[in-house]
């Protein structure tokens, strides 16, 4: 194929692309050692499991027929949870089109409240937690500045319930 038989809107700097996933790769490299040492060190401390270690994993995700940004958008279910992020099926109500939104959610440092808001459950590892947060928004922002047929599109990127949010074009099919 020819150069021109692309679409590509913006020209992408290669090797900011490159430095950025360095950078990412290096704070979840990170985060993986520390997580293992601290798995480590509770078993040598006493005979507790990983369960008590950790946030509980009931109420991690919104509840279906959650709503953000004031109704903009409904949560209709949950497609996926990582070690990351949650990613729900829900609906761009003004529009009543499909949406993939994806939440920041560190399931090893966060838990939920009674309601939406998420709370940190380890204070003096905050830093680390906005750290990835930030990486979260950058990666939201770059994406959506680039434009491509194989690219997913991104539709919004937000702040709420004390984390952070970025909503995608739905598109079926399975998880690639």
């Amino acid at each position: 194929m020819k150069q021109d038989d692309y679409d590509i809107s913006r020209t992408i700097d290669v090797n900011d692309v490159k430095q950025n996933t360095d950078e990412i790769t290096d704070t979840i490299t990170d985060a993986q050692g520390h997580h293992q040492e601290a798995v480590r060190e509770s078993r040598v401390a006493s005979p507790v499991s990983a369960a008590n270690i950790y946030p509980s994993q009931q109420n991690q995700t919104l509840p279906p027929d959650s709503i953000l940004q004031g109704s903009k958008y409904q949560i209709i279910k949950v497609l996926g949870k990582g070690g990351f992020g949650i990613t729900y099926y829900g609906i761009q109500t003004g529009l009543n089109r499909p949406v993939a939104i994806k939440e920041f959610y560190m399931r090893d440092y966060c838990s939920r409240d009674d309601s939406s808001t998420v709370t940190y459950t380890r204070p003096d590892e905050m830093q680390k937690v906005m750290t990835f947060r930030e990486k979260f928004l950058k990666e939201a922002r770059m994406i959506a500045d680039m434009s491509h047929e194989n690219i997913v599109k991104i539709i919004d990127v937000f702040e709420e319930n004390n984390t952070a949010y970025y909503i995608m074009e739905h598109i079926n099919g399975g998880s690639l």
